[in-house]
């Protein structure tokens, strides 16, 4: 997962085999200490240097910009477990909203093309017969995931722009080939499914795009910039979210209990995204 306390910034340009120079800038982070992270920086440089040198350099995800190097994030809230071991960190993005970051419980993001209403819902528990839509469908995708073991289960929350899936009695490697494969069979969000793998992390965000709420977007919540600086903007844009959620609980399927990681991630992500208060989503 590429959340960390400490970070370092280090530039380096080298000459490829076709005599083009090329430069590369980056970002590490640590969890011991600055002069760790400096550390990461210089071989991580050393490494894409090397890689130039001998031709073999790859843009791994350039896809999506997250994707295309470590960015460094304010870490907001820690969350561990009794072993000290991180079981999600809540920190800071680009445009200022709070994003939990978790490599230990499944967080989904499926987006529809329209809304379906309460039909999804009213198939799924057969109050009636609706017609199909796009919502009831992906309800239905993971519902049939959820029934082939005993030991799964889901949360499913209604978000601005489609679903978000929060499955807390699992958990999968977001890099490895079951949540790529998961992912693909419930219709995620191809950007999402890539920036997981990437990143090594699910991701989900906790308040609402500042533009949602009326609020012009920063410029950029870089790493290290005076609090003076975003001061201002920070409390304009948290007056504005008072008054929106982020997402609303739709349904929760399986009886497997969550995991004790999925228990810590489920208080956080409700209370902060304001589950339940019946506000507008954004």
């Amino acid at each position: 997962m590429r959340v960390a306390r400490y970070w370092a910034y280090g530039e380096i340009t080298a000459t490829a085999p076709d005599g083009v120079e090329e430069h590369r800038a980056l970002w590490r982070g640590s969890d011991v200490s600055e002069d760790d992270a400096r550390a990461e920086v210089a071989r991580a440089l050393e490494a894409a240097a090397e890689r130039i040198r001998a031709g073999r350099e790859e843009h791994e995800g350039g896809w999506y910009e997250y994707a295309q190097s470590t960015r460094p994030e304010p870490i907001i809230e820690d969350l561990r477990d009794d072993e000290g071991e991180r079981i999600a960190a809540v920190t800071l993005n680009r445009y200022g909203a709070s994003i939990i970051n978790t490599a230990r419980v499944p967080f989904i993001d499926v987006d529809l093309p329209e809304r379906g209403g309460g039909g999804g819902l009213a198939r799924l528990f057969g109050r009636r017969k609706a017609a199909s839509d796009p919502q009831s469908e992906a309800i239905e995708r993971l519902d049939a995931w959820v029934r082939e073991r005993p030991a799964r289960s889901a949360r499913v929350y209604r978000t601005a722009a489609g679903l978000r899936y929060l499955l807390p009695a699992t958990e999968m490697d977001p890099s490895g080939a079951e949540a790529r494969a998961l992912m693909e069979r419930l219709g995620a969000d191809e950007r999402y499914a890539n920036l997981c793998r990437v990143q090594g992390c699910y991701r989900a965000r906790l308040s609402p795009k500042p533009w949602r709420i009326g609020v012009p977007s920063p410029l950029n919540m870089r790493y290290g910039r005076e609090p003076k600086e975003t001061g201002a903007w920070n409390e304009t844009y948290e007056r504005a979210c008072a008054g929106y959620a982020v997402c609303e609980l739709a349904a929760e399927l399986g009886g497997a209990p969550p995991t004790p990681a999925g228990e810590r991630v489920i208080e956080v992500h409700d209370a902060a995204t304001k589950v339940g208060s019946g506000l507008t989503l954004a």
